[in-house]
């Protein structure tokens, strides 16, 4: 419901105050604008709620600032809503410093909330400046303050509710608050993780969901609170700075882990967010299972149980205890928790084979897991391996072969079947491996890192092989092949750059020469980081993309001359005595810039690069970057010489501008100062950036004052290019200006249909010989004696003719029709009509198309010339009989 609110707005001194102000609902989030008049007196309807009114300072009569605010109910107690009676108050000014507490940094670009302990509302305050100051202008009152800020990983607040502070303390009117501080509480956190492959590092998939993690302060704060992981195993918490934390994390099934960063025993918290990883470790967990067989159970008797580490995870195989009874194989052991490959064998498999079971088991923290398995017959894998050395010597990878030395790990074999089973079986001493496997398609890979060479370097091997497995014994070798290394760097020789202006050791500014510029010439030094003996290196030369890319080049000295592309062999050798090939070589690079009529100055540098190629796959780069220096230039165009403006009215000018430069070109547009008093031009200064080779057009608008009514005046436009030089002006005449309309009557015959009973059009040319044009022309016509043809709006531009057209029907053309034209400017610029087009009225004779044999008038000429031809016939026909009979 609305209610009638009344009431008086008055001033300290007794006087009325005639002012716009507002209403606060601040429950409903309502608004409403209210006002008084010359008396003071204000009256509005206003929805049912608790209000607060709100008179935003203004200067009183006395040159005082004043205010007010005051709150009230609008409900059907009329006697709280009716006869109100609001009087103003002088304003306090209230000064006040905000910093943060404990790091007494200045806080800028603030707002804080002022809430007043009186009733009157919520004040925003101003921003605070950079030194973290705000001064406002206020009711006189009990007011405390309110921040709540929050940044990504920062959040500021303030209450002081507790303690408000009163404006009665002002010294004449002004109270000085001092230094205000607002709380700093920074995001802290971290990730707790298990650490499956024992790498000391939280992977993707390694984070524990669900961990309680107790957050207690130590020193200042009051902090003791506990809050969970989520999905991915990280937590976060804001907490007061300056103070140290004891932060615990604890699940069920993993040990209790603590926090102690720097040796602190704590999580130390200063002026900045912290974020910290933690892993904590599961406790080892009872894992069970039976083994049942297809066929024959006895073969259960005595198997072997293993459990691998599925492939990824850390710790080694451990062997079950097992027990046979009631043809069923039983285990159990103790492991950590994880994914597990469980690996039953038959003890007494022979040369074809025997009984196999493998399954896996997922072994859940604090639960364990069991697992059932059925045994069923499979048959022998024999692994060999094989590796060859740089020196082409041929190796196994076990622990006896003489290859081993430079073997840096054990080889192991991953075995894997279907997409569930994978875990690894070290490589025996002899190189081989033979497992008893089921019968499916097994896949086996494997790598390890050698040093080789004189200067010790890594060579990575990787070898892999499927096979199907059989009852019986399927012989596989695993042959590995050592990874190809054909790593190189390349770098710029220090002092080598010639004839370019070097920014930095890789980035220069091109040298002009003539209407071109100098080609730039450096020494690239690249050096050979690989593993193989030799390597035959492309030496390849590309350009950025960039508008003038076709018009560069990238060449190199093959020690006769500069060409496209160039080789370089490069390698270790089969020693560091082997002098036949080099590790390293310089190569002289020299590139063509584009020249100054086709090269682009843009924001980038244009970005060349040396690139190394073997064997088609990308070695190494050396990436420079070459700056064209800017060239200013522009052309104007379609400039406006002169434009019509009547008194009060206003026009448009303006001209086309063509950056000629080579780059981007911020130009600076202004008018010069003689502009006349009581004019204005907008826009008085611009600056437009238009790139090389485009053009935008400027326009303005002039505007005349009343008092425009006899002579010209001369605005000057200048252009000026980023450059400060480059610059051109040009002059517009603005002249006083009517629109002037007229109508030739024959020109009105000739370029209307003139055909007669055809559907045609009636054309009313109107010239404009003003210098001022309108868009609000108004024409209508009429047929004497007939219809109404209607109006149409037309634009008369200045010094043009526009043409309004009337459609006309094929009954109003016949004979000689007579129009009347009425031509009218309506709206505003019916005051810039020099002479008004009085009415008139013409005609037009419309002729019968003889030509053509559509029409009807033809077709009736025919019509009665045939009869008549007829009728003649007849009276022929009787004369001669009637000659006849006498």
């Amino acid at each position: 419901n609305e209610y009638l609110v009344t009431g008086n707005l008055m001033n300290q001194t007794g006087g009325s105050v005639e002012n716009q102000f507002l209403l606060r609902n601040e429950a409903d989030d309502l608004w409403h604008n209210i006002g008084s008049d010359e008396n003071g007196s204000f009256a509005s309807y206003v929805p049912a709620g608790e209000w607060v009114a709100i008179v935003a300072p203004f200067t009183a009569e006395n040159d005082s600032l004043q205010t007010f605010r005051q709150s009230f109910t609008v409900g059907a107690d009329s006697s709280q809503r009716t006869n109100l009676s609001f009087t103003s108050l002088e304003v306090v000014t209230i000064n006040f410093q905000l910093q943060e507490m404990d790091t007494d940094t200045n806080m800028s670009d603030v707002r804080i909330t002022l809430v007043s302990h009186d009733g009157f509302g919520n004040i925003t305050l101003s921003k605070s400046d950079t030194n973290g100051n705000v001064s406002e202008n206020i009711m006189p009152g009990n007011w405390s303050m309110f921040l709540n800020k929050s940044d990504p990983q920062l959040r500021w607040s303030l209450n002081t509710s507790s303690t408000p502070f009163s404006t009665a303390d002002a010294v004449d009117n002004i109270l000085d608050l001092g230094i205000v501080n607002a709380k700093l509480e920074v995001q802290i956190g971290g990730k707790v993780f298990w650490d499956l492959n024992d790498d000391g590092t939280p992977g993707l998939t390694e984070g524990v969901e669900n961990v309680t993690v107790s957050v207690v302060g130590l020193n200042n704060t009051e902090i003791d609170t506990n809050i969970s992981t989520d999905e991915s195993g990280v937590w976060r918490l804001f907490v007061p700075i300056q103070d140290e934390y004891q932060v615990t994390v604890s699940k069920l099934g993993f040990g209790t882990e603590s926090y102690n960063i720097s040796n602190s025993s704590a999580f130390p918290v200063y002026a900045s967010q912290e974020s910290h990883d933690i892993e904590i470790i599961a406790g080892n967990v009872t894992v069970s299972g039976n083994v049942t067989d297809i066929n024959d159970a006895e073969r259960l008797n005595g198997s072997s149980v293993v459990l691998y580490p599925s492939t990824g995870m850390a710790g080694e195989p451990v062997t079950a205890s097992s027990e046979f009874s009631n043809d069923q194989l039983n285990w159990s052991t103790v492991i950590s928790p994880g994914e597990w490959i469980v690996v039953v064998t038959d003890a007494n498999a022979d040369e074809n084979g025997g009984g196999v079971a493998i399954g896996l088991l997922d072994a859940s923290v604090s639960e364990g897991a069991s697992l059932d398995l059925e045994m069923s017959l499979g048959g022998w894998v024999d692994l060999t391996t094989s590796w060859t050395d740089i020196n082409l010597v041929e190796h196994h990878a076990g622990a006896d072969s003489n290859g081993s030395s430079m073997m840096n790990e054990s080889a192991v074999v991953t075995f894997s079947i279907g997409s569930d089973l994978e875990w690894d079986i070290p490589v025996g001493n002899d190189g081989t491996i033979s497992v008893l496997m089921p019968s499916s398609v097994i896949e086996m890979d494997s790598s390890f890192i050698t040093i080789q060479h004189d200067l010790s370097l890594e060579m990575e091997y990787i070898g892999g092989t499927t096979t199907t497995v059989a009852e019986g014994r399927s012989p596989v070798t695993l042959s590995y092949t050592r990874s190809i290394n054909s790593d190189t760097s390349a770098t710029l020789v220090a002092n080598s750059t010639v004839n370019a202006t070097e920014v930095s050791q890789t980035s220069f500014m091109a040298v002009e020469e003539g209407e071109g510029y100098k080609h730039i010439e450096f020494d690239v030094e690249v050096n050979y980081e690989g593993t193989e003996t030799v390597q035959v290196f492309d030496v390849l030369g590309q350009v950025g993309v960039a508008p003038d890319e076709p018009d560069w080049s990238i060449e190199f000295w093959n020690g006769t001359d500069y060409v496209d592309s160039y080789e370089v062999s490069l390698g270790i050798g089969n020693s560091t005595s082997d002098t036949s090939v080099q590790n390293s070589a310089v190569i002289g690079v020299r590139i063509t810039v584009a020249n100054q009529s086709s090269a682009w100055h843009l924001q980038e540098p244009h970005t060349l690069k040396v690139r190394f190629v073997v064997d088609g796959s990308p070695s190494s780069e050396l990436a420079v970057s070459v700056q064209v220096p800017q060239l200013f230039d522009f052309e104007l165009s379609e400039q406006d010489e002169a434009i019509g403006i009547g008194a009060g009215g206003s026009n448009t000018f303006g001209f086309q501008l063509l950056n000629t430069g080579n780059g981007d070109d911020s130009f600076n547009i202004e008018l010069s100062d003689n502009i006349p008093e009581g004019w204005e031009v907008t826009p008085m200064n611009s600056v437009i950036t238009i790139a090389k080779g485009d053009s935008r057009s400027q326009l303005f608008t002039a505007y005349a004052p009343a008092d425009f009514d006899s002579g010209s005046k001369v605005i000057t436009v200048t252009v000026t290019s980023e450059d400060g030089v480059t610059t051109d002006s040009f002059d517009v005449e603005i002249m006083r200006s009517n629109i002037d309309l007229s109508v030739d009557q024959g020109d009105i015959v000739t370029l209307s249909d003139n055909i007669a009973n055809r559907a045609g059009k009636l054309v009313i040319p109107i010239k404009n010989s003003g210098f001022l044009g309108t868009d609000d022309v108004v024409v209508s016509a009429k047929i004497v004696g007939g219809r109404d043809l209607g109006a149409q709006t037309i634009t008369a531009n200045p010094e043009s003719t526009s043409n309004a057209e009337f459609a006309l029907e094929a009954g109003d053309a016949s004979g000689t029709v007579r129009f009347e034209v009425r031509i009218e400017v309506v709206g505003e610029d019916s005051s810039f009509i020099e002479d008004p087009v009085d009415e008139f009225d013409f005609s037009i004779e419309y002729f019968i198309d003889e030509e053509s044999d559509d029409s009807p008038w033809f077709t009736l000429a025919i019509f009665i010339l045939g009869a008549l031809v007829i009728y003649g016939g007849i009276k022929v026909s009787r004369r001669t009989a009637s000659s006849a009979r006498f």
